[in-house]
């Protein structure tokens, strides 16, 4: 029989999550069958507005649960990673990434985002 676990993501336009657990959006795993649920991943917004490309900014760095994942595939069973016991592709919104000195860009872009792997050990 085949065991099915659901990823959840969280999307504070849906709720008030991070203004009451002060805590960036997470991505979890929940068993239905037993109940029980794990965060897999958590935004990290410290770490990757270090690694913007010139010109770009997080113009709202204390909006907690401004960022935001909006998409995730299990993939795990496409690759079998040696090292992942699960492997998401997924992406974020990070929405108060933005482009202040370049208006152009600033109008035909609106927001950062980024399409990356996510191992889970």
């Amino acid at each position: 029989m085949t065991r099915y676990v659901i990823k959840v993501q969280e999307d504070r336009s849906y709720s008030e999550f991070c203004l009451v657990s002060g805590e960036e959006a997470s991505i979890w795993s929940l068993d239905p069958e037993t109940g029980s649920t794990e965060r897999l991943y958590q935004v990290d917004r410290s770490v990757a507005v270090e690694g913007l490309p010139p010109g770009q900014e997080d113009t709202d760095p204390d909006d907690c649960g401004d960022w935001e994942t909006s998409g995730i595939i299990d993939v795990t069973s496409l690759f079998e990673p040696d090292d992942c016991s699960t492997l998401l592709l997924a992406n974020a919104q990070s929405h108060s990434v933005r482009w202040p000195n370049d208006p152009d860009v600033q109008a035909d872009l609106v927001q950062g985002g980024q399409i990356f792997f996510l191992c889970k050990e």
